[in-house]
């Protein structure tokens, strides 16, 4: 039998976000409690259904971040069993500073809007340029 098959379990990562919906392209980065360098680490990405399969040792806790680009960012544990294929499910929320920056966005547009208003109201600021030509002549 592969030595592999004894100590290692596949995990299945599924990352959704908070109304259930897959995330794809969420980056996973999974480090081993107590590594020291690179070798206890590994980054992968979900696919278009939100999950990714990953090859952990067994009985062992682990730190997983997750990162989404419009989501914040999620810092678990993970402790693998003896069991193999295991699911575990992430949720991510949305980034709410996103959202505010959207509503600032849209009172900005309505301010220009209002100043645009004012400003066509005014007299026009700039001077007939047929009147300066004539007076150069």
């Amino acid at each position: 039998t592969n030595p592999f098959v004894r100590i290692h379990t596949m995990v299945n990562f599924q990352v959704k976000n908070e109304r259930n919906i897959a995330v794809s392209n969420a980056e996973i980065i999974i480090r081993k409690m107590g590594a020291k360098d690179h070798n206890g680490y590994q980054k992968v990405k979900t696919d278009r259904s939100g999950q990714v399969k990953v090859r952990l040792l067994k009985n062992k806790d682990y730190d997983i971040v997750i990162n989404r680009k419009g989501y914040e960012p999620l810092i678990q544990k993970l402790s693998t069993t003896a069991k193999s294929n295991t699911v575990s499910t992430f949720i991510l929320k949305v980034k709410r500073s996103n959202s505010r920056a959207v509503k600032e966005q849209e009172t900005n547009i309505q301010v220009l809007g209002i100043v645009y208003k004012k400003l066509s109201k005014t007299p026009n600021p700039i001077p007939d340029f047929q009147a300066i030509e004539d007076s150069f002549s």
